[in-house]
């Protein structure tokens, strides 16, 4: 809370802010893309909660990175934050699925490398890999968008990371599968005589 405080966002949006990824003709009637880091949504679920939300739009397209803030400030935005952490889903250090609670960090450093604050130049570690790789020593190297790598102090550890692409949904995810069909069963043969019930029996 205090952190969404700091960068802005509950003075932006005066409520809890909810995140929705969604194509603009969804909004405009049409099916297509619709998810938030917990799962896709129907089409019509995004209709039905932006008729009585605050919307703020944040652009994001297929082609070139979408939002850039150089060298004009040092923390992100809120929302460039969360596209960040979108594309990442999770902490980019291999091995790590950290979802909660992570960072975003200057792969260029801010100070000695006068990296800028830009898309492609922030990637999501979780906050003890943040401090590994500012107080232990470790190099991030690579292009964020696609793989990166990770290099110990000793320069004899190289590990490489992914954005992290499994647990995001399919942009039009496939048709459920058809049941199985009922297993067959097998009938028991009819027998002509009734079989005597338990007052027979005992009676016999």
């Amino acid at each position: 809370m205090a952190s969404a405080w700091l960068t802005g966002r509950e003075r932006a949006t005066d409520r809890p802010a909810l995140f929705i990824h969604a194509d603009a003709t969804v909004l405009a009637g049409d099916n297509g893309r619709a998810e938030t880091v917990y799962g896709p949504l129907a089409a019509e679920t995004v209709r039905r909660l932006a008729c009585h939300c605050h919307l703020i739009p944040v652009a994001e397209c297929e082609g070139p990175d979408p939002l850039h803030l150089g060298r004009s400030q040092r923390l992100p935005t809120w929302q460039l934050g969360e596209m960040v952490r979108h594309r990442d889903q999770s902490c980019r250090f291999p091995g790590c699925r950290r979802t909660r609670w992570t960072q975003t960090h200057h792969i260029l450093e801010w100070d000695a490398d006068h990296g800028p604050t830009d898309y492609e130049n922030l990637c999501t570690l979780c906050r003890y890999h943040h401090h590994l790789v500012h107080e232990g020593g470790w190099k991030i190297t690579g292009d964020p968008r696609h793989q990166l790598t990770f290099t110990s102090p000793d320069g004899r550890t190289v590990l490489t990371s992914s954005p992290d692409n499994t647990r995001r949904p399919p942009r039009h995810p496939p048709d459920p599968p058809h049941p199985p069909p009922p297993p067959h069963r097998r009938t028991q043969p009819s027998h002509n005589q009734p079989r005597p019930t338990l007052f027979e029996r005992v009676d016999a």
